[in-house]
């Protein structure tokens, strides 16, 4: 009986414990892989074709870089790219501090980690 209490005594304290460390958690500010519109209108050729207004060249956003010895990654629209990986047309080259470099249409271009706007 003693033996069975201090485990019910063990169990809640380790249940209170974790539901005290859950609400102590802040959320992120930033969430560099959530999934934007531009994915889902990729995904979904009859929201792409009305969100297009004009013809100009509008790129994804780089929402986050993660740089590694054993490999670097880019978020792309929430699209997750390793080296050489492709998604939406681009290829992805190379992984700097804050931008990455992709091949777009034979070229070369860099885009710049940007934040979600509120």
């Amino acid at each position: 009986m003693i033996a069975t209490m201090r485990m019910l005594v063990t169990w809640l304290a380790i249940s209170l414990g974790w539901a005290n460390l859950a609400q102590a958690a802040e959320a992120p500010r930033h969430n560099p892989f959530q999934r934007s519109m531009a994915t889902q209108t990729a995904n979904n050729p009859s929201l792409a074709s009305r969100s297009r207004v004009n013809h100009r060249v509008t790129h994804p956003r780089l929402r986050g870089v993660l740089q590694a010895t054993d490999g670097s990654f880019a978020n792309l629209d929430g699209h997750v790219l390793a080296q050489g990986e492709s998604a939406l047309g681009y290829t992805l080259v190379a992984v700097q501090d804050h931008s990455a470099k992709f091949r777009f249409h034979h070229q070369i271009i860099t885009l710049q980690v940007t934040e979600d706007r509120p």
